[in-house]
């Protein structure tokens, strides 16, 4: 099973329509408190094994931070973090059209496939691995 956290800046009805799908969500919102920083949702998601889900690109820097300072600095091999998806808010695209976005990436693979990568879905180019 997919394991999802969903950054506090996802709204609930996106939450609830992956709740509804089968997905298993936390909500950041459940478990810290407001403009708690990106990097404790980073840690949290990675702790619990749970696929990172956000709308916010801060999290590319944070990544690249990720990849870079354990393969510089840390431990052989590098902690993974499970995956991190950025995807659009309204009104770019509709809660419903997210969900089933994720629900056809996430659907067609084992939580695995993510680990350690990066995913950003626009709707010109869909999902893209960015580095």
């Amino acid at each position: 099973m997919v394991l999802l956290y969903l950054d506090e800046n996802v709204n609930r009805q996106l939450g609830l329509l992956l709740l509804a799908l089968g997905f298993d969500v936390v909500f950041a919102r459940n478990l810290h408190p407001p403009h708690t920083s990106d990097h404790i949702h980073l840690a949290s998601a990675t702790r619990d094994g749970r696929i990172l889900i956000s709308h916010d690109r801060d999290y590319l820097l944070l990544h690249r931070a990720w990849r870079d300072w354990f393969k510089d600095f840390g431990p052989s091999p590098p902690p993974r973090h499970a995956g991190i998806l950025l995807i659009p808010q309204e009104p770019v695209i509709p809660k419903s059209d997210a969900a089933m976005i994720l629900r056809t990436l996430l659907g067609s693979a084992a939580g695995e496939a993510f680990s350690s990568r990066l995913l950003d879905w626009t709707a010109r180019y869909g999902w893209q691995e960015l580095d």
